[in-house]
């Protein structure tokens, strides 16, 4: 598998999850020991652990120096790309985490990606902490939440955000709403995707192989649908073939949200500014959120404000014209 990535694209990483291998930490050093050396440059390597948290789906069960030492032993293995570790207060108060730190090279302690995974109200709160350790260490911050309205996506945004300002950060938004950000540039310098579509480690990472007819793997423009079932995928399928064949690079994305409150309408015209989506349509129960009729389509020209139709036609017909085909 790791072979088949990065012998597509030489920009592309790949996470090894290794507590998904479920091997003994003597096996897994072995496994890791046979990676060839230029392969090893583009691997980051993780090993969750099961009290980081629900939302951080670790299978490790490793007590803690015995997590510190397997660590120690990979970080003098051979060169990878990155060593993503999970982070709490024991990497503060711990005297073997601070030897660890202290022992380890300038260039190992810059390649560590400090993880937090936690739901978005736990996240605020832990935000600085993470931001000003991942400062200390001139590492790369990394902040994975679960979202499932545009609330929490602009929530998770301004969290982003905060430590942004302080230092290199990574961020994920978790669920099915979060596929928009996972296809955007917010997610900060890499973005994850799953080898195929049954090894996701989170939900809504989508195939990385979806992303290969982009030219930096991501498409320069984002459609959305704001749609209430997770199943509604016929319109994405349709009309990424219609891009692809035309050779544009765009992508529609279903963005299941699973309520919508009074503001909902706001806030998905917020989500959309700060993701730079070009488009949307809107499925049922949203249609009368956005203006006094029922509407099932969003769209603008260039930056100019938004526009609504209660049909499809005018709209497609636009965005078409907007980009040189003849409708």
């Amino acid at each position: 598998m790791l072979n088949d990535v990065v012998a597509v694209r030489q920009d592309y990483l790949c996470e090894l999850r290794l507590d998904f291998l479920r091997g003994t930490t003597e096996e897994l050093i072995s496994f890791l020991k046979r990676i060839p050396e230029e392969l090893a440059k583009r691997c980051i390597l993780t090993l969750r652990r099961r009290d980081s948290g629900i939302l951080a789906q670790g299978e490790s069960e490793l007590g803690w120096e015995e997590w510190i030492n397997f660590w120690a032993q990979v970080a003098e293995l051979q060169e990878w790309s990155g060593l993503d570790f999970d982070f709490d207060q024991r990497w503060v108060e711990s005297e073997k985490a601070q030897k660890f730190l202290l022992y380890l090279p300038k260039e190992k302690k810059q390649s560590i990606v400090w993880s937090i995974h936690q739901p978005l109200k736990d996240l605020e709160a832990s935000a600085p902490g993470l931001a000003a350790f991942a400062r200390d260490c001139d590492a790369t911050a990394k902040i994975a939440s679960l979202v499932k309205v545009p609330q929490d996506l602009l929530r998770f945004a301004r969290i982003r955000s905060s430590i942004e300002k302080n230092t290199r950060v990574v961020s994920a938004a978790m669920g099915l709403s979060g596929r928009s950000w996972r296809w955007s540039k917010l997610a900060g310098p890499w973005t994850y995707f799953s080898y195929e579509q049954g090894t996701a480690t989170a939900p809504g990472q989508d195939s990385w192989r979806e992303t290969l007819s982009y030219a930096d793997g991501l498409p320069e423009k984002l459609f959305l649908l704001w749609c209430a079932d997770a199943n509604n995928r016929h319109g994405e399928n349709r009309w990424n073939k219609v891009f692809t064949e035309n050779g544009l690079s765009a992508r529609y994305l279903a963005v299941p949200v699973e309520t919508a409150d009074r503001d909902f309408a706001k806030d998905a015209l917020a989500w959309m500014d700060l993701v730079g989506a070009a488009g949307a349509s809107v499925t049922q129960p949203f249609k009368s959120l956005f203006t006094d009729i029922p509407i099932n389509t969003i769209y603008r020209k260039n930056s100019g404000p938004w526009s609504f139709a209660n049909y499809d036609g005018p709209a497609v017909a636009d965005l078409l014209q907007q980009n040189g085909i003849a409708s």
